[in-house]
């Protein structure tokens, strides 16, 4: 009886021991899986954030060249540009080229260089000239145009523009009002309008307003458009159709 006691008591205590040791083996193999994982997921995220680098930085002179050379309405409609300005982008392309090969070799990689460069970006805002207001008609407009450009080529431009309605010297209403991108020739950019980023509205002190709100992304990065800035328009016209006020900022 007491040799039956201890073989059984050896068996239970063989079963605790398997047991304990097939838990421990579970769990070693739990913890190598999450560390796996994780440094699966570091060298993924170090991989995509080279990659988002090596994709802001990859044009040269050449590649801008040939991006002009076969710019057409998909590549201008693929940018961001308003369906209203598709076909002069195009023609834009075509004048953009001519100027760029005009350049030196040195002028055109500081051109290329400053595609995603958004200090850059914002110190080469080109603004339009005054248009000339239309003192006699009922209906009046204003608009307002701005551009990024390097070495004087507007390369991304932007546009608000308000329609509005004077009675008695007074701004009654507003008859219609717009935000457009105008052309984007930067292969590197897509933009847009924001939602909900066009308003419109009559002023408190009788003048008509405008504004444009744009998003400004690099990429697409392996599908994913990175936004690394947005532009703001703004436009203000008078009783007499006179732009009091313009506005063009990237932040």
């Amino acid at each position: 009886m007491l040799i039956c006691v201890r073989e059984q008591t050896n068996y239970v205590t063989l079963i605790l021991v398997r047991k304990s040791y097939e838990g421990e083996c579970k769990m070693r193999k739990l913890v190598l899986f999450m560390v796996i994982s994780f440094v699966t997921l570091g060298l993924t995220l170090s991989s995509g954030t080279a990659s988002a680098e090596e994709v802001k930085n990859q044009y040269t002179p050449e590649d801008y060249i040939n991006y002009l050379e076969h710019y057409d309405a998909q590549a201008a409609r693929e940018s961001g540009v308003s369906s209203e300005y598709i076909a002069s982008a195009v023609i834009d392309a075509g004048k953009t080229l001519k100027d760029f090969k005009t350049l030196s070799k040195e002028e055109q990689q500081k051109f290329v260089d400053g595609f995603s460069q958004l200090e850059t970006i914002k110190s080469s805002i080109r603004e339009e000239k005054p248009e000339k207001a239309n003192a006699l008609a009922s209906d009046k407009g204003v608009s307002y145009q701005g551009s990024v450009a390097f070495f004087g080529a507007p390369i991304t431009t932007y546009k608000v523009s308000v329609n509005y309605k004077v009675d008695g010297g007074k701004v009654k209403k507003i008859n219609s009002s717009n935000a457009f991108v105008v052309r984007n020739l930067n292969p590197v950019v897509r933009t847009g309008l924001n939602t909900g980023g066009k308003n419109a509205w009559v002023t408190s002190d009788n003048k008509a307003a405008v504004t444009g709100s744009f998003y400004y992304q690099i990429g697409p990065i392996k599908d994913v458009g990175v936004t690394v800035g947005n532009v703001f328009v703004k436009a203000v016209g008078d009783k007499n159709g006179k732009r009091t006020y313009k506005r063009f900022d990237i932040s």
